[in-house]
């Protein structure tokens, strides 16, 4: 007879429990004994769900009572309760994953059993959630045998909670063990969770400083005047720095992502990195005193030009042996005219020769009477010979060089400065096109000739300063015009396109102070990219106050090395047309290319203009010869004059002042010594002010961009309670919180401020026109 069997059923593994609770931060890790503690029961829900009731028992009551007044006080606290209910039954929630998250890290060392009996926490610390100050372990009898068991459970405990441990009691025969916060740590957490500064700063340099299988780095922090002046980070990553760009890419983020401007000593030999702040820049420097010349010239051919001081201290220089041709730009008001005073009057101060094209007129009247400060041009024709006169020096210098008649150590420097270039550009195509005669090129020819001396003015010491309001390919040329203007400064803000153009990256110079004049960007001796305060070099014309005349008493050269030249252009002849009537005839360009240059106080025969008419340039020359002062040529005075420039003696300086100016317009001389009237200097001097002004901001209107669409030189607003507006400087992902972005801005004041909010976080802008 067949039985029937019963096949007994392999019972089913065991399903893994999953906590149902949101840990708050805390990462989850699986214990090697069983999966996880089945979470508390949480019930504080019951008591939250008990409130309503009783409160609407409450209510009734005071109603049947007619206390009125009483129910809106109840109502309250019974919202109150429940509020403190949740409060701490949330608290109670998380604090008790935290201890079951410690408990599962230790169970596999103290208990054959994953159980809460392990691990008992007697004191919390830190705040409302906080964490365990002080913690009691119970372990089974199979631990007891584990040498290593104290020091690893600390280790864990640390791990878990992120604090420092100590073993401060063990009782063999309960077989418990308590740890307790080092006090010490528990000083520095308190700490770093009073200063989000110091938290921000650990969280980038670890970031920055880390790699897979290293430790992680030490941060030292140094404050001065509870100001955070010094990160010292010892790292375990020097195999990762060794290249250049790597440490100069790390220095940039953790600049821009900590407010303030800071410098980096990489020592790569004990691999460390020391980021120090920069100290603020002051914001009125008076140029110091000019020390009076020793020796000529040429001796003094190789002193650095001063005319600023960066953030270190440093003096910033310009150096024609090295850099040959100037640049400086920016927008009226911001301080260019002020740096080219300065390169000015220590120019003339060693004893060079100077020109000055001023094609907005009045930039450098005053200077008309300087010492070494042969011509100032203040029309268009004269702005024209003084540069053909500049090619021409740089032309006979190199024709002595070929001929064996001089070395280069020979020449006195030479400098011409061209303001407001552009202008002048435009100036001169519509003058070019009325005067134009056929043969003539299609073009005005100056600007090639202004490239001819920037090329190869550096041997014959033939020198530009070249200024500009922006450094655009238009006016500059894309290709060796920029490059050969090698020493570049710029003054105020740029945009991301002109800082491309001055210092071939985007974001140097975007993000200058625009409420601090005189506040500008330029190259150390180094070739470091730094923002520098210019000296203040007061304009002679303008200088009233006792400390501006004391500041220009300092600079004013003490010898007068070369004499004030004026320009003689040439005058309108009239000749026969086809049908026999009279015509007048305009001199052509190359006749204003080659005016002639007198001595300041020399006068014009009054026959002069008949003796042209004749032909009788010879008999002008001979005249000139006859009153030309003879002096005695010196090692220290030039070696040959430019073409057609007639030498003579010093001028009293009350005949060179700027009352000497001859400007008399065409139309009234009939002479054609000038085209640009009195009337017209007038109108640019009132007009001077009224532009400045105008240029005092030049951002766009009001727009809204999200956070990581801001690029490098648009204005943000910081505070808008204050009305505080910066200007962006850099804009990256933060390295210490992901999904966020940081932006590093400047506000109009020159204080350093950091935005760091999600991506995707609106802000009101304004672009830079």
């Amino acid at each position: 007879m067949l039985t029937k069997q019963r096949v007994k059923k392999p019972p089913m593994p065991v399903r893994p429990v999953e906590p149902g609770v949101h840990q708050w931060g805390y990462e989850r890790v699986q214990s090697g004994i069983a999966p996880t503690l089945k979470p508390k029961p949480q019930d504080w829900k019951f008591g939250v769900a008990a409130v309503p009731p009783a409160t609407g028992v409450a209510v009734g009551a005071e109603l049947l009572q007619a206390a009125t007044g009483a129910v809106a006080p109840t109502v309250l606290a019974a919202g109150v309760v429940c509020g403190g209910i949740v409060a701490l039954g949330l608290r109670r929630k998380e604090r008790a994953a935290l201890s079951d998250r410690a408990t599962e890290d230790i169970a596999s060392l103290v208990s054959t059993y994953l159980t809460r009996k392990s691990l008992k926490v007697l004191r919390w610390s830190g705040g409302w959630l906080g964490y365990p100050a002080k913690i009691r372990i119970t372990y089974d009898q199979g631990a007891a045998g584990n040498a290593t068991l104290r020091e690893e459970l600390a280790e864990l405990l640390s791990d878990r909670v992120g604090m420092t441990y100590e073993l401060v009691k063990h009782d063999p025969r309960k077989r418990q063990l308590v740890y307790q916060i080092d006090p010490g740590a528990e000083e520095i957490a308190a700490e770093e969770e009073q200063d989000p500064l110091t938290e921000r700063v650990t969280k980038i340099a670890t970031k920055l400083f880390s790699a897979p299988n290293e430790d992680a780095p030490r941060i030292d922090l140094e404050w001065e005047n509870e100001k955070l002046s010094k990160v010292h980070v010892q790292h375990n990553i020097g195999m990762n720095l060794t290249s250049a760009l790597v440490r100069k890419d790390k220095a940039h983020k953790f600049s821009v992502q900590i407010p303030g401007r800071w410098k980096v000593d990489w020592n790569t030999e004990e691999d460390t990195a020391t980021f120090t702040l920069r100290p603020d820049l002051p914001t009125f420097i008076a140029h110091p005193p000019i020390a009076p010349m020793v020796g000529t010239p040429q001796e003094n051919y190789k002193t650095p030009l001063r005319y600023g001081i960066d953030e270190t201290g440093e003096h910033m220089a310009w150096r024609p042996w090295l850099d040959p041709m100037m640049l400086i730009v920016g927008r009226t008001g911001r301080g260019k005219t002020v740096v080219a005073h300065s390169i000015l009057t220590e120019l003339a101060a060693r004893g060079w020769l100077i020109d000055v094209s001023d094609a907005k007129l009045i930039e450098f009247i005053g200077y008309k009477s300087w010492p070494n400060v042969r011509c100032v041009g203040a029309i268009l024709e004269e702005q024209v010979r003084l540069v053909h006169a500049a090619l021409e020096l740089m032309q006979d210098r190199y024709a002595q060089i070929v001929a064996g008649e001089a070395e280069e150590d020979d020449f006195q420097p030479y400098c011409l400065f061209l303001d407001e270039y552009a202008l002048f550009r435009e100036d001169l195509a519509d003058w070019y096109s009325e005067i134009k005669q056929q043969g003539e090129p299609a073009k005005v020819p100056t600007s090639r000739k202004v490239n001819a001396v920037l090329r190869a003015g550096r041997t014959a010491r033939v020198h530009i300063v070249l200024l500009t309001q922006r450094p655009d390919a238009e006016v500059l040329g894309s290709g060796e015009p920029r490059l050969n203007l090698s020493c570049r400064v710029s003054m105020g803000p740029l945009d991301m396109d002109g800082a491309r153009m001055m210092y071939n990256n985007p974001t140097a110079g975007v993000a200058v102070p625009t409420n601090i004049r005189g506040r500008g960007t330029t190259r150390n001796e180094a070739g470091d990219i730094v923002e520098f305060q210019a000296y203040w070099t007061p304009d002679p014309r303008k200088a009233k106050e006792p400390e501006d005349l004391a500041i220009l008493e300092g600079l004013e050269p003490a010898q007068t090395l070369h004499p004030k030249m004026k320009i003689v252009l040439p005058t309108s002849t009239f000749g026969e047309s086809k049908d026999g009537s009279s015509e007048e005839l305009l001199p052509s360009y190359s006749e204003y290319a080659n005016a002639r240059m007198f001595p300041l106080d020399y006068e014009e025969p009054e026959d002069a203009e008949s003796d042209q008419e004749e032909g009788g340039r010879d008999a002008l020359e001979a005249d000139v010869e006859d009153t030309q002062i003879s002096t005695e040529v010196t090692e220290s005075e030039p070696e040959r004059s430019i073409l057609r420039l007639v030498r003579a003696g010093d001028p009293e300086p009350s005949e060179a002042g700027p009352e000497k100016m001859q400007s008399t317009s065409r139309a009234n001389s009939g002479k054609g010594l000038a085209s640009v009237s009195d009337l017209r200097i007038r109108e640019k001097l009132e007009e001077e002010d009224s532009a400045e002004e105008e240029s005092e901001d030049c951002f766009g209107e009001i727009e809204t961009l999200r956070i990581e669409d801001i690029v490098p030189g648009t204005k943000v607003l910081i505070d808008e309670g204050e009305g505080i507006w910066g200007i962006v400087a850099d804009s990256m992902a933060d390295e210490s919180e992901e999904g966020h972005w940081v932006i590093a801005c400047v506000t109009d004041d020159g204080a350093d401020e950091t935005i760091v909010a999600p991506e995707g976080e609106i802000f009101p802008i304004r672009k830079q026109q």
